[in-house]
C-alpha cells in the first residue's frame, strides 16, 4: 500500500488588476527610440517571454514606454496596459471571381504602466 502525503497543496496566488492591464515578465531582445507626434520620444522594447513548457516556443511582444526599460539581455517585469485599435480592411479583388473580402482584425499594443 502506498502512503498518502499530508502536505498541503499550495494554491496559486491570485491578483486583481484593473481591466485592460496585465503583469508581464521577459528578457529584452532589442529596443528602438522613436519620436511620435503629440507623445514625444518613446521607447519600443522587444521582450521575449518564457515558454510555458520545454516544448513550446517563447512568446515575443513589443512594449511601449516613455523611458528605456533596460539594455539588451536584461530581464524586465512589470505592469502593462493592453490597448489597440481596429485593423479592418478589404482584400484586393480575386483575379478569378472578382470577390472582395472584408477582413476584421485588430492591432494590439502593450504600454508600460509608469
Amino acid at each position: 500500500m502506498s502512503e498518502v502525503s499530508n502536505s498541503k497543496i499550495e494554491k496559486p496566488k491570485t491578483y486583481t488588476l484593473p481591466i485592460g492591464q496585465a503583469y508581464i515578465r521577459g528578457r529584452i531582445s532589442s529596443f528602438r527610440k522613436q519620436r511620435v507626434q503629440d507623445r514625444g520620444l518613446l521607447f519600443f522594447s522587444i521582450l521575449r517571454i518564457p515558454a510555458v513548457d520545454e516544448y513550446s516556443f517563447p512568446g515575443t511582444v513589443e512594449l511601449t514606454s516613455s523611458s528605456m526599460l533596460g539594455q539588451i539581455g536584461v530581464d524586465w517585469e512589470g505592469f502593462v496596459e493592453i490597448t489597440g485599435m481596429g485593423n479592418n480592411f478589404e482584400t484586393k479583388p480575386d483575379p478569378h471571381t472578382g470577390e472582395v473580402t472584408q477582413v476584421r482584425s485588430a492591432r494590439n499594443w502593450l504600454r508600460v504602466v509608469e
